[in-house]
């Protein structure tokens, strides 16, 4: 008889770790918006905590809606100081006035 040789063998009852899979990364929404009244008190502060968080990654667009209603109404000089100061932000100049 001959032999044929030796070896160790070891059983195991657990399985191989594996390396787990990365987690999937969650989708993020692709767009935020907001709309309310904002006071002339705030107008800063909205611009500095809101605002230019979105100026520095360069996606922000504002749209703006003024309505100004003076107690003695709109006087015509007010008009065409709006518009000029409109035309020279390069913005519409397009004002329009009502009478109640």
């Amino acid at each position: 008889m001959s032999r044929l040789g030796a070896g160790d063998v070891q059983i195991s009852k657990e399985p191989k770790p594996r390396h787990p899979e990365p987690p999937e990364a969650p989708e993020k929404p692709q767009r935020l918006s907001w709309s309310g009244e904002v006071t002339p008190q705030k107008w800063m502060n909205f611009y500095t905590k809101v605002l230019t968080k979105f100026v520095k990654t360069g996606s922000l667009k504002l749209n703006v809606s003024i309505e100004a209603t003076p107690k003695d109404g709109v006087a015509d000089h007010q008009v065409e100081e709006t518009k000029v100061a409109l035309r020279e932000l390069g913005l519409n100049d397009n004002v329009r006035t009502e009478l109640f």
